[in-house]
């Protein structure tokens, strides 16, 4: 079981969320994988992953035919800012920043997109996307409308069917994660306005 914990350390809300790792006593069950790509500094693009013993050879045989190794460079910044607290305080501000930019977020759902019958989207604890539900008939997917009419008014988002296995059964179609993490406050305004706008001009095809 590989256990993606990308964005962990970004908890607005309560507790952080209990691991799934912490629980695999033996350690021969669950692999995690975390980055410091979201909770330091995306430029850095250095993570680490805890295996059971049997994975840690090969997995660092495939990794190293990938990249030739990790930059030494790095792992001594991050090493240095850990140990001094830096990396403790960058993560407080992120938390800080980005709770208020999920809030700004759903405030303008609500107002935006309240108004429609069968939208509902999540309101979460962390990490840097709400989950958003359209009416069931209304295709999400690059080729369908409700896309075609986001691009028409410069707003995009990523389709739910690629968070969803084909089988055994097919996706969903009536999904769009919204991320949160990059736009300013007022680009996040603006763009749920206009994900409203071209929501309105595809309910006719759900009626």
């Amino acid at each position: 079981m590989l256990e993606d914990s990308a964005y962990r350390g970004l908890t607005y809300d309560g507790d952080e969320p209990p691991s799934v790792w912490r629980h695999d006593a033996e350690g021969d069950t669950v692999i995690l994988a975390r980055t410091f790509s979201k909770t330091f500094s995306p430029g850095l693009k250095t993570g680490y992953g805890v295996l059971p013993d049997s994975l840690v050879a090969p997995v660092l045989r495939l990794k190293g035919n990938h990249d030739f190794g990790s930059a030494h460079f790095n792992q001594v910044l991050l090493e240095r800012l850990i140990a001094d607290g830096s990396y403790a305080a960058q993560v407080q501000t992120l938390v800080d920043r980005y709770r208020r930019k999920r809030d700004v977020m759903l405030s303008a759902l609500d107002e935006h997109l309240g108004p429609f019958d069968g939208v509902t989207w999540t309101h979460p604890r962390g990490g840097l996307y709400v989950w958003l539900t359209l009416p069931e008939g209304l295709d999400t997917g690059l080729a369908g409308p409700y896309f075609q009419r986001c691009v028409s008014e410069s707003v995009v988002y990523v389709p739910g069917a690629y968070a969803f296995a084909d089988e055994p059964v097919p996706a969903p179609r009536n999904h769009a994660r919204l991320c949160f993490g990059v736009p300013g406050e007022a680009e996040l305004v603006e763009g749920v306005r206009r994900l409203a706008r071209a929501l309105a001009g595809c309910l006719d095809l759900v009626a």
